[in-house]
This record gives structure tokens, sequence and C-alpha cells, in this order.
């Protein structure tokens, strides 16, 4: 079993997670999304769910500067997966988000 973490530095606003068995490898990569007043989350009291509980909604957008930090972090995963001649058969994009705050996960 492999577990590497290449932490964030500020030339490099993301940190690099490998991990993996000698057939199954899997990277992780991350970087911190700069709180905004426009990302929030409210109760939308027009949609409820069957208890009569209004449902929670999100908004959400990215800035320019996430944008290119995601490029930067798109790019580093391909450089990693070339050095390591392997094919990657996926990377997850923008709308496919993974946010956490204390702790949890949506």
């Amino acid at each position: 079993m492999v577990s590497l973490l290449i932490p964030q530095v500020k030339h490099r606003p993301y940190q690099f997670k490998i991990g993996g068995t000698k057939t199954y490898f899997e990277f992780d990569v991350s970087g911190r999304i700069v709180p905004r007043f426009d990302n929030y989350v409210y109760l939308d009291p027009s949609r409820r769910d069957e208890y009569g509980i209004p449902n929670i909604q999100v908004n959400f957008s990215y800035n320019e500067n996430d944008k290119a930090v995601m490029a930067q972090m798109i790019q580093a995963t391909h450089q990693v997966a070339s050095v390591m001649k392997m094919i990657l058969p996926c990377i997850r994009q923008t709308g496919d988000m993974h946010l956490a705050s204390g702790g949890g996960e949506p």
C-alpha cells in the first residue's frame, strides 16, 4: 500500500495525494476555495421535503482565481500520470464539486 501527500505551498496552491496498491492508484488533488459573499447556503421555503421542512439550497460559483488553480491541478495530475506511465480513466471536472465545511461533506 502506498500513501503520499504533497502539501500545499505558496507557489502551488493545492495539495496532491497519491494512494493505492501495486495495481490501483488514486490521485486526490484539492485546493482551497476562498470564501466569497456570493457563495452561501439558505433555506428555500417554497421547496419543502415530505415533513414540510424547507430544502437547503446552495448558491455557489467559482471566480477566475479558482478556475486558474483548478487548471493548474489538472495539469499537475496529467504530469504525474505521465511520469508514472499511467493512463487516466477520468478526471472530475468542476461540475462534480466536493465541498467541505466544518469537517463534513454534503
